[in-house]
């Protein structure tokens, strides 16, 4: 049913339909640089209602079609549904038990990097009049994740609204790999760490990303065994010193690199 309701949809019309739940599970926005909090787009349902309709484009997923809008509140329907969590209002339940959810099918993008770009778009536009820079914008999204797409729309010539090619080149200074925090003033890799059997997988690799870590409860015991391993090459002892001291040296690097 929902295959037909994607090719059947209008380029110039929204139209609402109810989904099964379980129909919806493969049709995530491929690559998809967007972090959620599951937990809070929870908390806001139980108390507002499943009021935001997810919205499907035909171009994504290489012209099979995905979400371009609402996947973290996908992913939050897909946990609760499994966990037996009570059904929200807006919610349907058929006579088998499944849950149906409201989508909105059509007003398609012209190419698949435009239906990209609007994604991003639908995410950043609700920060604009509040004075957020890009690198503000960013903090919504995996940093390597979220600068490969923007390269990626900037080559086929979509780049979002919400970022322009000065955007870019800041985002790819300061979330880049040639910005690793690890690196800075420090004479060690993230590859040296990773031969540490107490620090985590995933190595940040900018600032942003290594202050994302800390404010992520799950994340956060990675973040602070990165401390401690710095603290050991700097001498220091709290997280204040160890993070004025790779400033200080960021600073120093940047003004040999000026000269």
């Amino acid at each position: 049913m929902i295959q037909d309701l994607i090719t059947q949809s209008s380029s110039d019309s929204l139209e609402l339909h109810y989904v099964l739940l379980t129909e919806l599970a493969d049709r995530f926005l491929e690559g998809n640089p967007k972090l959620h909090d599951i937990g809070k787009i929870t908390e806001s349902t139980d108390r507002h209602g499943f009021r935001d309709p997810m919205a499907i484009d035909k171009t994504l997923n290489d012209g099979e079609g995905g979400i371009v809008e609402g996947n973290g509140r996908l992913e939050m329907l897909l946990q609760i549904y499994e966990s037996g969590h009570p059904t929200p209002r807006g919610v349907k339940v058929t006579e088998s038990g499944e849950w149906a959810v409201p989508v909105l099918f059509g007003v398609n993008a012209a190419t698949e990097s435009d239906a990209i770009a609007y994604a991003i778009d639908h995410n950043n536009t609700g920060m604009f009049g509040g004075d957020f820079t890009a690198l503000d914008m960013s903090r919504l999204y995996d940093p390597k994740a979220y600068t490969e797409i923007l390269e990626k729309l900037a080559e086929a010539e979509a780049l979002p609204t919400a970022v322009d090619g000065d955007d870019l080149d800041l985002l790819l200074e300061q979330l880049g790999a040639n910005s690793g925090f690890l690196n800075v003033g420090t004479g060690m890799s993230s590859s040296a760490l990773d031969d540490d059997d107490d620090a985590g997988d995933d190595i940040p690799d900018s600032p942003v990303r290594m202050v994302q870590l800390f404010l992520n409860k799950d994340n956060h015991p990675n973040f602070m065994g990165w401390i401690n391993d710095l603290n050991d090459v700097y001498g220091t002892t709290t997280l204040t010193d160890c993070v004025l001291r790779a400033v200080e040296d960021a600073w120093k690097a940047s003004e040999v690199n000026s000269d």
